[in-house]
């Protein structure tokens, strides 16, 4: 079958072959044009995950929000002109300067108030003035900031110390190599965006900061795809935000943290991923999640919503030998099942692992038909023991509908 123009190829989308980036770049220029902005999006998306620098994917991304450079304002283009600005200050290309020039004209005209001519003022411009050409006032291109750290690879205590009082600090993302207790002088922290290269260098996040410290929220950037064992017993963190471009997790073994995604190009949840995690209220597992290793959320006490997306689907799910996937998570009140989800098939999850953990009243919510719930339910036999005990757990359908016994 021939190739659409339009196409993805991945293998091209590779560190290796940045040189092709061009020809994906037309055909998303070419999408735009058509006014398929989702399709092209996708291609600026996978440009800017193996080149996360790349100045003409960060303007496409421009490109397709402002629907081919017709829409001048709004949160999102205000967003996507920072990071332009931010991440290649120094050059432009012609299609970004022209949209900029357009929209200064544009946000000007919107906040000119027209003030009331005097009768004076209409009559000499009718009888004597002839309009004169505008010209249009060219864009003003920021200077770039000079950042004495930009350039650094390793940080001291003494680098950092001047921003100490701040509430956001951004490493510089060359950065490898740190002083332990780099931030220990820090008061005030609440937001702290990594380094790319930080990761998998022998440090963990307990090596930032003094003991009692506690960061409000903890980003990864864009681009890493490895964050290996990074926040295994963290006891200085809150939330974490990853990138999509992360592709498996194990990382947050008794840890502290309390709230973290999990990336949409993430494949696998490794074997103690999320074990002890004593604070971790909270986790929705996502479609693209294939496989699950053992322990994944043992024992994590806060857990108390768990939410599989609809379609989410089990190539591998723990072994048939480990332990329950929520084992000892006594405080579970919810449990969202993906419409996928067989309980013959998946002894690891199955409906007496479902009923014994967690709180004894607990709703769950299966993402499939009403009929397909009971057949599986009624030919269970924990199930039909366990009802016969009184077991107070609710089973309901993706319609609403209600099932609680036989």
């Amino acid at each position: 079958m021939s190739k659409n123009m339009f196409d993805l190829d991945d293998e091209l989308l590779t560190e290796e072959k940045k040189s092709d980036f061009g020809e994906y770049l037309k055909k998303a220029r070419a999408l735009c044009i058509r006014g398929q902005y989702d399709r092209a999006l996708e291609i600026y998306n996978k440009i800017l995950d193996v080149d996360y620098e790349n100045e003409e994917a960060l303007i496409g991304i421009l490109r397709v929000h402002s629907k081919d450079y017709r829409e001048y304002s709004g949160e999102t283009i205000e967003n996507d002109i920072h990071a332009i600005e931010t991440m290649c200050p120094d050059t432009y290309n012609d299609e970004y300067l022209k949209y900029i020039s357009k929209r200064k004209d544009y946000l000007s005209t919107k906040k000119e108030e027209k003030k009331p001519e005097s009768v004076t003022q209409t009559i000499k411009t009718v009888v004597n003035e002839e309009p004169k050409p505008v010209t249009p006032p060219k864009p003003v291109i920021p200077a770039k900031p000079v950042d004495p750290l930009e350039n650094l690879t390793k940080l001291t205590i003494a680098d950092i110390n001047k921003y100490k009082n701040d509430s956001t600090f951004v490493m510089p993302k060359h950065v490898r190599d740190i002083e332990t207790g780099l931030f220990k002088n820090f008061k005030n922290l609440r937001k702290l965006t990594l380094s790319y290269d930080i990761f998998n260098r022998g440090y963990q996040f307990n090596d930032f900061f003094s003991d009692n410290y506690v960061v409000d929220e903890v980003i990864v950037p864009n681009g890493v795809k490895d964050i290996g064992d990074f926040f295994r017993k963290s006891k200085n963190i809150k939330k974490v935000v990853l990138p999509d471009s992360i592709t498996e997790v194990f990382a947050f073994f008794s840890s502290s943290v309390e709230e973290v995604n999990i990336p949409r190009g993430c494949r696998e949840l490794k074997t103690n991923a999320f074990l002890w995690c004593k604070k971790l209220n909270e986790i929705t597992i996502p479609d693209n999640i294939k496989i699950f290793g053992n322990n994944v959320f043992e024992d994590d006490d806060s857990l108390r919503k768990v939410v599989f997306e609809k379609n989410c689907s089990f190539s591998v799910f723990g072994s048939p030998y480990g332990n329950d996937f929520f084992g000892k998570c006594k405080n579970i009140e919810e449990i969202h099942l993906p419409r996928s989800w067989d309980p013959e098939k998946l002894p690891n999850f199955s409906i007496e692992c479902i009923m014994k953990c967690g709180a004894s009243a607990k709703r769950v919510f299966y993402q499939g038909t009403i009929n397909v719930l009971k057949n599986m339910l009624n030919k269970d036999e924990y199930f039909k023991k366990m009802k016969g005990k009184g077991n107070s757990t609710e089973w309901v359908a993706l319609d609403g509908s209600y099932f609680d016994g036989i």
